[in-house]
């Protein structure tokens, strides 16, 4: 019961937003190029592999994902800076 009332204490805009952080593509994380090169052309290369396999179900889904990751980490790519912890007060 006490988990139910957690569950539900969030609204549907809060859960959309923790959707939508796994997919965070401004994260300080991808601000290096090779790591934006390497992420989106990983899934593009697994695409070619499938689809030279015969696998086009795969492929299609794995090209789709490379070509959100473009999207997302070229195109409208604005990095944030890195959160910082508040500093502690010594008491």
């Amino acid at each position: 019961m006490v988990a139910r009332r957690t569950a539900m204490s969030h609204s549907p805009s809060a859960r959309r937003k923790s959707i939508l952080k796994f997919f965070d593509f401004n994260d300080p994380f991808f601000k290096p190029l090779w790591i934006r090169i390497a992420v989106v052309v990983a899934p593009a290369l697994w695409a070619g592999v499938e689809l030279m396999t015969g696998q086009t179900f795969w492929g299609v889904l794995f090209l789709a994902i490379s070509a959100l990751a473009f999207h997302g980490l070229f195109i409208a790519f604005n990095p944030r800076e890195p959160e910082t912890a508040p500093d502690k007060e010594a008491d």
